[in-house]
């Protein structure tokens, strides 16, 4: 008996297709529509038929597809996620009509972070850069689409902080992570991927392979201070196998559990904060907010109408989480980072200016210089190998005092033609002039905006710019 091809739904996106010599064509969301437009299918020659390969989920399905074979499991999760939902808003658009305002009325549905938004405006414009790269679609209508500028880490924790931040810890098992997050300076998502097989305790160090670390130039290695080398040496007797940390179910921790954790502690904080400032959701707050609440509450499976005094209990409740989480930062595995290993080397952390990358240079440059002469002092070694830590410290030590000192000869070379500094201030300031403003009255000075008095929109200023301020003139 013959087989015939019939419609199905993906539930997962409420989208029909029908399958056609191997290739799934879409129906559309509506169901009596995807059955006609079926019938008409069938009706047709099967060398006519053609799959609608011009639609959003047709590109946004081969992408995924191919991101799934050439991608990390979590760079395809990643995608999917964002891509699903901008899926479950225009489920029957084509590419072709694919605008950047249909982007911002999706995104302005979610109650998102300035990260997040661009994270969902990135997941869709590089789906359809990917589309033009592969010959699928002939442009992008995204192309010149501005993507937003992420939010700045502002949360800096030194270890004053962080020890009173433990102490709002109830977990040992959370604590186990903040630790060794804080005091290694590993990437967040090391922390939380190491496994046993990663761990060597001959040399007190984690040793992620090649593959699985960043880049996938080079394996990653990690040293461990006495400290993260007691709690790895502890896990590592719980858990022989698999994630090193886990949560008090046994189960490894998961990006979404950890951002879990750290907003109950920071509710917890705020209440501390609270406490102490002598506030709380005043009368007319509550009775404003309890008028949002549903109506109804499910107790041992019934349903009932809740009273007057759960409405006001369940109101002040949520209204003073919101207060806590207002008067307290949010701390993330990402802002432990970097506490520890400023505290180690005794310096200051300072921030650079946005979409201004080479500020990082005079740091990263030394950084990579230093990397590629271990990596060739180790090559004419022979060996990688070394009887201790402190034989390795010596070593890279050595190698750091021989390039020291032939800098060190040409300084001297050039503190002998230095002179005094004349006594009048020098002229260093940079001059700019004919910059237009702009029509939202704001100038744009080496990468920075400024905004300039509305009445010269159109018109032409200069300006002269010194070490922290500048000069905006206009004739």
């Amino acid at each position: 008996m013959p087989h015939f091809p019939k419609p199905f739904v993906k539930k997962a996106r409420g989208v029909w297709y029908v399958e056609i010599d191997r290739k799934q064509i879409n129906l559309g969301s509506d169901k009596d529509e995807a059955f006609r437009q079926y019938h008409q299918i069938m009706a047709t020659p099967q060398s006519e038929v053609t799959a609608p390969s011009d639609s959003m989920v047709a590109i946004i399905d081969a992408f995924l597809e191919w991101t799934q074979r050439n991608r990390a499991p979590d760079t395809y999760e990643w995608y999917r996620q964002r891509l699903q939902r901008f899926v479950d808003c225009y489920p029957d658009m084509l590419v072709s009509q694919v605008r950047p305002f249909h982007l911002e009325e999706w995104i302005d549905q979610y109650d998102l972070a300035k990260t997040t938004r661009r994270n969902y405006f990135r997941s869709v414009k590089r789906c359809l850069t990917w589309a033009c790269q592969q010959g699928r679609i002939d442009s992008n209508p995204l192309d010149r689409l501005e993507i937003p500028g992420s939010e700045r880490k502002e949360v800096f924790v030194t270890p004053e902080e962080f020890e009173r931040f433990l102490t709002f810890v109830p977990s040992q098992c959370f604590r186990d992570l903040l630790v060794a997050t804080y005091k290694t300076g590993c990437r967040p998502q090391e922390s939380l991927r190491v496994v046993a097989s990663y761990v060597d305790l001959t040399n007190a160090r984690w040793v992620f392979p090649q593959q699985e670390s960043k880049g996938k130039k080079s394996p990653r290695i990690i040293y461990l201070s006495d400290s993260v080398m007691e709690i790895t040496t502890r896990l590592l007797s719980q858990n022989s196998s698999g994630e090193l940390f886990r949560n008090n179910a046994g189960r490894p921790w998961t990006t979404e559990a950890v951002n879990c954790m750290f907003d109950r502690i920071r509710v917890r904080m705020g209440k501390v904060v609270l406490k102490a400032n002598n506030q709380a959701p005043t009368a007319a707050e509550i009775e404003k907010f309890s008028k949002t609440l549903a109506p109804t509450r499910r107790i041992k499976g019934v349903v009932r109408d809740k009273t007057p005094a759960e409405f006001r209990e369940e109101a002040k409740r949520k209204l003073t989480k919101r207060m806590a989480a207002s008067v307290t930062p949010r701390y993330s595995l990402y802002a432990l980072r970097h506490g520890a290993l400023m505290d180690h080397y005794g310096t200051k952390s300072e921030r650079i200016n946005v979409r201004c990358a080479n500020e990082n240079g005079d740091v990263e440059s030394s950084n990579g210089h230093l990397k590629n002469r271990v990596d060739q002092a180790l090559l004419l070694r022979g060996s990688r190998d070394f009887a201790s830590r402190e034989d390795y410290m010596d070593f890279v030590r050595s190698l750091i005092v021989r390039a020291n000192d032939a800098r060190l000869n040409r300084f001297e070379i050039e503190r002998s033609h230095l002179r005094p500094l004349p006594d009048s201030k020098l002229d260093t300031d940079d001059n700019q002039q004919g910059i237009i403003v702009g029509s939202s009255s704001t100038i744009n000075v080496k990468k920075n905006i400024y905004s300039v008095p509305s009445r010269l929109i159109g018109q032409k200023v200069d300006v002269r710019i010194g070490a922290e301020w500048i000069d905006v003139t206009h004739q």
